[in-house]
């Protein structure tokens, strides 16, 4: 390991210190109003906390500057990776007055995450505590993606604005923490009183179809070697002749996302964010491509709480952002298994 890594990591573990929610505030602090039968949901308002933000990602310290893990990447609470001593140690930048709150913890550019773990944590300020204050400001540090301007008005209540800060720390007056929906990042699934709210506002108004067979490219990231099926051409070509059509759903808005996945019926892929639109399916089948057998299980939680059926091919490579070729009788097999060949 290099000095200069080995002298980072020693001075991380001596400057930065962590804690959590329940040492600092007591377990008193936390409501359960929404779902109480989820002992991990629920808020917290806390009282002249300091908020970090940056490119790098968003964190919640006490004013003796002790990291509160509870704001750390969905459950990862004794985990310092990525955190830096700068941002931890910086000035005070101003003081935000009122009711605050927060949705986003690590760098926003990961679809998935934000549509499964970040935005759902908003739905918890629909608490009728919170809904007779005058103003709630939604604090962000980044602008607003084009998937947070289609879901946050429609989860958020009317008193909450969203409020775009410049990088820096501040400390807020009274922050109200939502928690994440999932205990652990790994772990993508959902409660069904969130997927009845998002169906309700989000999903089209007409009948299903369900006759939706598709496939998700990753082909733009394949010069980045993340999770590309390198034998894709050959692949979709079997697939095309079970009616699949392949799609890359970075092209395209957000509400053509929800269309094409609101009439799903079968959908094959790599472990990739776009198979977080399996949140506006119903019944439907998922296979999830992976290079390797040390794949997330975030898809399968996910498919769990929603009534997908999901099945895995897994590859024999051992990193798992690694660029992949599938065994195309062994995707076509399971297939078969799913009972697609009878339904063509």
């Amino acid at each position: 390991m290099p000095i200069k890594t080995r002298v980072r990591k020693l001075l991380t573990s001596q400057f930065i210190r962590l804690t959590t929610l329940e040492e600092e505030y007591g377990a008193s602090n936390r409501k359960f109003h929404l779902m109480p039968s989820e002992p991990h949901v629920f808020t917290s308002t806390l009282s002249n906390v300091l908020y970090s933000c940056s490119p790098n990602g968003e964190f919640l310290m006490t004013k003796s500057r002790k990291i509160i893990g509870d704001s750390l990447r969905c459950g990862i609470y004794k985990s310092k990776q990525g955190l830096k001593i700068k941002e931890v140690y910086q000035p005070v930048n101003e003081v935000i007055s009122g009711y605050c709150s927060v949705f986003r913890n690590s760098p926003i550019k990961n679809f998935g995450h934000s549509l499964i773990q970040f935005i759902p944590r908003c739905y918890l300020l629909n608490q009728p505590e919170y809904r007779g204050l005058d103003e709630i400001k939604l604090l962000c540090s980044e602008p607003i993606t084009k998937l947070e301007k289609f879901c946050l008005p429609k989860i958020l209540p009317p008193n909450v604005r969203i409020t775009p800060v410049p990088p820096g720390l501040y400390q807020v007056e009274n922050l109200i923490f939502p928690s994440f929906l999932q205990p652990d990042r790994a772990n993508g699934a959902l409660p069904s009183s969130y997927v009845e709210e998002v169906r309700s506002k989000f999903l089209p108004k007409r009948p299903r179809k369900r006759n939706n067979r598709i496939y998700i490219s990753r082909s733009k990231y394949a010069d980045m070697n993340s999770r590309h099926v390198l034998n894709e051409k050959e692949l979709f070509s079997e697939l095309s002749k079970l009616g699949f059509r392949q799609y890359r759903t970075e092209e395209m808005s957000i509400p053509e996302q929800i269309d094409l996945f609101y009439d799903a019926e079968v959908v094959v892929g790599a472990n990739g964010s776009a198979l977080a639109n399996l949140l506006y399916s119903e019944k439907a089948t998922l296979l999830e491509l992976n290079p390797c057998k040390k794949g997330m299980n975030f898809f399968n939680q996910l498919c769990h709480s929603l009534g997908h059926t999901r099945l895995c091919w897994e590859g024999s490579g051992t990193k798992f952002h690694s660029n992949f070729d599938v065994d195309i009788p062994e995707v076509l097999k399971m297939l078969s298994s799913s009972g697609i060949y009878r339904k063509i």
